[in-house]
């Protein structure tokens, strides 16, 4: 005859944890068999993943211990259960013109609950074009990727969507207008141009007057210095 107290032992195999249920103590007499249950249960905690600010299609896969979710990821783009004790691995998806959060590892432990919140980021660059010459820009040269917004020479165009634009140029009475500049735009990038005006330039012609005055030597000048027979046709006069 005989009193006991039944113990299990706590077990631990490959990070997968349990904890024990004792089942009972009790009497125990001469020549009795006693048959008694010992349960272990399998140590849980608390994870959430959800997405601060999701562009609309982003979604995460969790990864666990062979135990989650029936042994397959979870994937969708939130999560809040309780789940088996180990270690989960979060990825993010990848979305055209968003900068993915970092992809995240997490530990649970037992009773703990652990909140993850990701947030994706707009991809964005921006654009500085310079006009040259500065005098070009004195008169009023300007430049647009729409043309109906001008910006001056030196200002930086901030928060624009990676891709191609064009630049293109504002007529300035005077001056021969830039051909459009194509331009690419990167993420966290300053992409920059340079627009080269070019001075519009007169010629001048002098017809002498009489005819027979031209071959008496007749002839024409604008600096006193350089003389020009008639009908010569001086270029680059202004």
């Amino acid at each position: 005859v005989q009193d006991y107290s039944l113990s299990i032992n706590a077990l631990a195999s490959s990070g997968t944890e349990f904890s024990t249920n004792n089942p009972s103590s009790g009497f125990l007499g001469a020549g009795e068999i006693h048959t008694v249950n010992g349960s272990y249960t399998r140590d849980t905690g608390v994870l959430t993943v959800a997405i601060a600010n999701n562009p609309g299609s982003a979604n995460f896969s969790i990864s666990g211990p062979s135990d989650f979710n029936s042994g397959t990821p979870f994937y969708g783009d939130s999560f809040n259960s309780s789940v088996p004790t180990g270690d989960y691995s979060i990825v993010f998806d990848e979305v055209n013109e968003w900068n993915k959060p970092a992809d995240r590892t997490v530990t649970i432990s037992l009773g703990t609950t652990s909140n993850i919140v990701a947030e994706y980021t707009k991809q964005s660059g921006s654009l500085q074009v310079h006009i040259s010459p500065g005098r070009a820009a004195d008169a009023g040269a300007k430049w647009s990727i729409d043309g109906a917004r001008w910006q001056k020479s030196g200002e930086v165009l901030n928060d624009l969507r990676p891709g191609q634009y064009s630049i293109v140029f504002k007529p300035v009475n005077g001056w021969g207008t830039p051909a459009d500049i194509e331009v690419e735009i990167r993420d966290k990038t300053t992409s920059k141009a340079t627009g080269v005006y070019t001075q519009a330039t007169s010629g001048l012609r002098v017809n002498l007057i009489p005819a027979e005055i031209r071959s008496k030597g007749g002839a024409w000048s604008i600096d006193g210095k350089n003389w020009y027979g008639s009908g010569y046709t001086l270029d680059n006069v202004i």
